[in-house]
C-alpha cells in the first residue's frame, strides 16, 4: 500500500480581506484562518492549493466541488452537505465532519488524521488508496464505497455500514470493529490483527473456545 502524495502547496499563500463565493468561482494559492463563511449552497466551485485552518464551513453546501492540493486544519465540517465532491492530494487535520453527507466522493491521494466523523454519509464513493488514521466513524454509512488498498488504522468504526463495499488489501489493524456492519464475503483481503480476527469471528457468528480437557479420558 503506497501512501497516498501529499498537497503542494507554495510557499506564500494570499490571505485576501475578502473572499468572494460563488457558483463555479476558484479559489487558488489562498490561506484563510479564522474567517467567516456564508451558509450558501454553491456548485462547481474550485479549490486549488489552499489551506483552510480552523474554518466553520457547516452552512456551506457545494455540489460537484473540486479540491486539489489543498490541507483543512481544525476545521467545522460538521453537517455539512457536499454531494459529488472530488478531492484529489487533500488533507484533513483534526477536523469535525460529523453527520457530514459526501455522497458519491471521488477521491485520491485522500488522508484523514484525527478527524471525527461519527454517522457521516460516505456512501457510493471512491476512496480506494484514502488514509483515515486515528478517525471516529462510529455509526457512519460507507456502504457501497471502492475501499480498496485504504487504510483505516487506529479508528473506531463501531456500528459502521460497510455492507456493499470493495474490501481488498484494506489495512484494518488498530481499529475498533464492535458492531460492524458487513457481508462476511466482502471481508476477503482484509488485514487484520489477532485481536480484530476474534471479533470479526463474533460478526460472523462463529464462537472461538479454547479446547477443554475431557474428564472422561484425561484428554
Amino acid at each position: 500500500m503506497k501512501a497516498p502524495k501529499p498537497p503542494v502547496l507554495p510557499r506564500q499563500l494570499q490571505n485576501p480581506d475578502e473572499v468572494v463565493w460563488e457558483d463555479y468561482g476558484l479559489l487558488h494559492a489562498v490561506g484563510l484562518t479564522d474567517q467567516p463563511v456564508p451558509a450558501v449552497e454553491l456548485r462547481g466551485m474550485g479549490f486549488a492549493q489552499a489551506r483552510l485552518r480552523k474554518l466553520t464551513l457547516s452552512g456551506l453546501r457545494l455540489r460537484r466541488a473540486h479540491f486539489t492540493d489543498c490541507r483543512f486544519e481544525a476545521c467545522d465540517l460538521s453537517g455539512v452537505d457536499w454531494e459529488e465532491t472530488h478531492f484529489t492530494r487533500v488533507e484533513f487535520v483534526e477536523c469535525r465532519l460529523r453527520g457530514a453527507v459526501l455522497l458519491k466522493t471521488q477521491a485520491a491521494d485522500l488522508v484523514l488524521r484525527s478527524c471525527m466523523l461519527e454517522q457521516a454519509v460516505l456512501s457510493e464513493s471512491s476512496l480506494r488508496g484514502t488514509w483515515l488514521l486515528d478517525c471516529r466513524l462510529s455509526a457512519a454509512q460507507v456502504d457501497h464505497c471502492d475501499l480498496r488498498e485504504a487504510r483505516l488504522r487506529n479508528c473506531d468504526l463501531e456500528g459502521v455500514d460497510l455492507r456493499e463495499s470493495k474490501f481488498r488489501e484494506v489495512d484494518l489493524r488498530g481499529s475498533r470493529l464492535d458492531g460492524m456492519l458487513v457481508h462476511p464475503q466482502d471481508l476477503r483481503g482484509v488485514l487484520v490483527d489477532r485481536l480484530q480476527a476474534l471479533q470479526i469471528a463474533g460478526l460472523l457468528g462463529i464462537s472461538v473456545r479454547e479446547i477443554e480437557e475431557d474428564p472422561g479420558t484425561g484428554a
